[in-house]
C-alpha cells in the first residue's frame, strides 16, 4: 500500500510517526482528517523533493496520491540520480536560504538524514515483496519438464508480456527514469532486443499482445496526468498510436480480440466503472459501476476476460478498509457474482487458465502486506494458498509440480502464453530482467 509506505518514509526522514494519538480512535481520526507536520521542518537536512514525494504518498484524496508503484519508484530514482549528479543541490539552492544549503550538502550523512539508497532498497522490498515468498521457500528439485533462459541482462526490466504464438516477448526497460519498450524474437537463436518505443519520461506498463500477435498494447502515463492512455505499436516497431484516454488498469482482450475490458475511475463522482470497448477504442460501454469506497480493480489489477468470453473477472472490494475479493461480471448484461468467499487485503494481477477452470492470481493475506500466488478454482471458488515459486496445479487434484526453483532475486511481473506452455517473467532485485520459461506442464 503506497499510503503506508509514505508513512514509513516520513518516519525514516523525521524519526517521528506522521499520525499520532493516545488511542486507536485518535490515530484513526488523525489519518483521516489531519496533515502531519512538514517533514522538512522536523529535519531540514532532507531535500525538498523528498518531502514532495512523501506528501504525495500521504495525500488524503486517494485520487491525488500515487496511482502506481512504478510512478513513485521513478520519482525516487530521479531524486537519487539528481543527488548523485549534484543537480539537486543546485535546485535546492534556489528554494532554500543560505543557512540551509550547507546542511543539505554537508550533513547529508548525519544521523538524522536518510540515504536515498536505503529508501530505494526499502521501496524495492515494499513493492516487490508481493512475490518474494515466491522465491524464498520451495527449495525442492526443479521440475524436469521445464527450462529457463535469460532474455535480458540490463537489470532494468519492469514489465513483460509474451505473444499468443510464443514467438515474441515485449518488455519495458527503465533507465534512470526514462522508460522504453523492447521486443525480442525468442525462437531465433542469438536474437537481440529491438526498441519499438523510444525512451521518455512517461511510465509504460500493462503490456499485452493483440490476439493475432501483430501489435503490442500498453498503458502510457505522463507524470502530469492522473490517468493513463492506451497505446498500440506494431510488434516489430512502427507508428505509435495512442487512441483511448482515462484507462486506469491494464486491459484484457475478449477471445476473438475484437473487444477489450478495463476499469475507469470517475473522480468527481466517486465511481469505479468496468468498461468494454472495441479493439480500436470505439463504442465504449459501461457494464458495471460501483461507488466509492467500493472499487473494481486493485493494485495494477485489471480485469481478466474468460476464454469462453462469458465472464470478466475482476478484483473488487472496499478500497478504504482494504477488504477485497474476486467477482465475475457477465460480459453481455453486466450481472455481477462473487467468484469466491475468500477475502484478501489486496488483489493483484488475475489470469484465466486456458480451459477456464480457474484463475491464477496475486493476493495479500488479510494479516500481511505480502503478495502471494494463488489458484482460484472456477466455478467452485476454492482459493489455494500462495506458493514460493511458480507451480503447476493440475485440475484433476493430483499433486502440484514445481516449475521454477529461484534461489534469489524478486519477481516483478509474469504472463503466460494462451496455451499455457510458456511463461515470461521479469525478475531481479532492485533491478530486474526478463526470463522465458519453456515447456510448462
Amino acid at each position: 500500500d503506497l499510503f503506508s509506505f509514505g508513512a514509513l518514509l516520513y518516519e525514516m526522514a523525521t524519526g517521528l510517526l506522521p499520525f499520532r494519538g493516545e488511542t486507536a480512535g485518535m490515530i484513526f481520526e488523525s489519518i483521516l482528517n489531519r496533515a502531519p507536520p512538514p517533514a522538512i521542518r522536523l529535519n531540514p537536512d532532507i531535500p525538498p523533493k523528498l518531502e514532495e514525494i512523501i506528501n504525495k504518498a500521504l495525500e488524503k484524496d486517494r485520487n491525488l496520491r500515487y496511482q502506481h508503484a512504478l510512478e513513485m519508484r521513478a520519482d525516487l530514482q530521479r531524486l537519487k540520480r539528481d543527488i548523485e549528479s549534484g543537480r539537486s543541490a543546485l535546485a535546492a539552492a534556489s528554494m532554500a536560504s543560505a543557512s540551509v544549503v550547507p546542511r543539505l550538502i554537508g550533513d547529508w550523512r548525519s544521523k538524522r538524514s536518510i540515504t536515498l539508497a536505503a529508501i530505494l532498497a526499502l521501496f524495492a522490498v515494499a513493492i516487490a515483496f508481493s512475490v518474494q515468498t515466491f522465491l524464498r521457500r520451495g527449495r525442492g528439485r526443479l521440475f524436469q519438464a521445464s527450462s529457463m533462459s535469460r532474455l535480458t541482462t540490463t537489470g532494468k526490466v519492469t514489465d513483460a508480456a509474451i505473444s499468443p504464438d510464443g514467438r515474441y516477448v515485449a518488455h519495458v526497460v527503465d533507465d534512470l527514469g526514462k522508460q522504453s519498450l523492447f521486443v525480442r524474437q525468442i525462437q531465433v537463436a542469438r536474437s537481440s532486443n529491438v526498441e519499438i518505443v523510444p525512451p521518455s519520461g512517461a511510465l509504460y506498463y500493462g503490456l499485452i499482445f493483440s490476439k493475432d500477435g501483430d501489435y503490442v498494447y500498453y498503458l502510457k502515463k505522463q507524470t502530469t496526468t492522473p490517468w493513463a492512455s492506451l497505446c498500440r505499436v506494431a510488434a516489430l516497431g512502427g507508428d505509435i498510436v495512442c487512441f483511448a484516454d482515462h484507462i486506469d488498469t491494464p486491459i484484457s482482450f475478449s477471445t476473438d480480440g475484437k473487444k477489450f475490458a478495463f476499469v475507469r475511475r470517475i473522480l468527481d463522482r466517486g465511481e469505479s466503472q468496468l468498461v468494454i470497448a472495441n479493439s480500436d477504442g470505439s463504442q465504449e460501454r459501461v457494464i458495471a459501476t460501483r461507488t466509492y469506497p467500493q472499487d473494481f480493480g486493485g493494485d495494477d489489477s485489471g480485469p481478466a476476460w474468460s476464454p469462453d468470453g462469458k465472464i470478466i473477472a475482476c478484483g473488487f472490494g472496499d478500497s478504504v478498509l482494504c477488504d477485497m475479493t474476486v467477482v465475475g461480471v457477465n460480459a453481455e448484461i453486466g450481472k455481477q457474482m462473487q467468484l469466491t468467499a475468500h477475502r484478501w487485503f489486496r488483489v493483484g494481477r488475475l489470469m484465466w487458465m486456458p480451459d477456464a477452470a480457474g484463475l491464477v492470481m496475486l493476493g495479500t493475506p488479510r494479516s500481511q502486506f505480502t503478495y502471494q500466488l494463488w489458484f482460484l478454482s472456477y466455478p467452485a471458488g476454492e482459493a489455494r494458498n500462495g506458493v514460493s515459486n511458480l507451480w503447476s496445479f493440475p485440475l484433476d487434484g493430483s499433486k502440484p509440480k514445481q516449475l521454477t526453483n529461484f534461489q534469489s532475486d524478486l519477481v516483478w511481473s509474469f504472463t503466460s502464453s494462451p496455451d499455457g506452455t510458456q511463461l515470461a517473467v521479469a525478475r531481479g532485485m532492485s533491478a530486474s530482467n526478463a526470463f522465458l520459461i519453456n515447456n510448462v506442464q
